[in-house]
């Protein structure tokens, strides 16, 4: 869920990482992503490798660039972190996010 349940809060957290305007067309709360990756709990965090075009369907499936994701009760950090230690297909965009999480940008 959202932190403390508000919506608010979470784009408020959100702004803190992304940073451009532009970017955050980069982050989605949708149910084709949801499908796409498979994802059956949240939270759930996911970073690619590439862009992608999602199917516009209900019923299609999207082929999905490599990516990295973790799901689970953690903070933004401690995913962010996993993900450019372990330098999987996601550490980049990963990398971009942890420094514009620490400045507090």
């Amino acid at each position: 869920g959202f932190p403390n349940n508000s919506m608010k809060a979470f784009s408020a957290m959100l702004g803190k990482v992304v940073t451009d305007k532009d970017q955050l067309s980069n982050v989605g709360i949708d149910p084709r992503l949801f499908r796409a990756f498979n994802v059956e709990a949240v939270p759930t965090y996911v970073a690619v490798s590439t862009d992608f075009d999602l199917c516009s369907g209900l019923n299609c499936t999207t082929s999905v660039p490599t990516h990295d994701k973790i799901t689970g009760n953690v903070s933004v950090r401690y995913v962010l972190d996993t993900f450019v230690t372990a330098h999987g297909p996601g550490a980049g965009v990963a990398s971009v996010a942890l420094r514009n999480l620490s400045k507090g940008v």
